[in-house]
């Protein structure tokens, strides 16, 4: 146990407990009592070393990972942030479908769809120029192949 004066409220254990680098160390699990009031003394709680959740984990063979829905939502912020509001806005339903309470979803959502309606997506731009070119070359390939054709009769 690691014995710290961090507050450790009701509803705080689990949470990580850092350095002064940032770096986790340990997770928070309890504080003690004051006698007469029943309220949390402060300078008597603790957490578990890092060490020893890795122990435990590695012991019941529990490998960490990601979540989906964090991969997901990772994704969506890269896309929204490069101004690819079409591809966020799908990534982001489909975190609001895994976990909906996630911090900022249903604002990032509401964003992205007016982006896209006021035409700021970076793909809505590119496909509607590339549909446009690609409609172009084969008006012109078509009128190339029928003055081809007619030439030779």
């Amino acid at each position: 146990m690691i014995q710290m004066d961090a507050i450790i409220s009701h509803g705080s254990s689990g949470s990580p407990v850092c350095n002064e680098k940032g770096d986790v160390i340990g997770l928070a699990t309890f504080g003690s009592l004051e006698q007469n009031n029943s309220s949390l003394a402060s300078g008597y709680n603790f957490a578990i070393p890092l060490s020893v959740l890795k122990e435990y984990l590695d012991s019941a063979k529990v490998k960490p990972q990601v979540s989906e829905a964090t991969v997901l939502y990772n994704e969506a912020l890269s896309f929204y942030y490069n101004s690819y509001y079409t591809k966020a806005l799908k990534r982001f339903k489909e975190v609001k479908k895994i976990n909906s309470n996630y911090p900022q979803l249903n604002t990032f959502i509401h964003l992205s769809k007016q982006k896209i309606d006021r035409g700021e997506d970076k793909e809505s731009f590119v496909q509607r120029y590339f549909f446009r070119l690609i409609s172009i070359i084969v008006i012109v390939f078509g009128i190339y192949v029928y003055y081809r054709w007619k030439k030779s009769k």
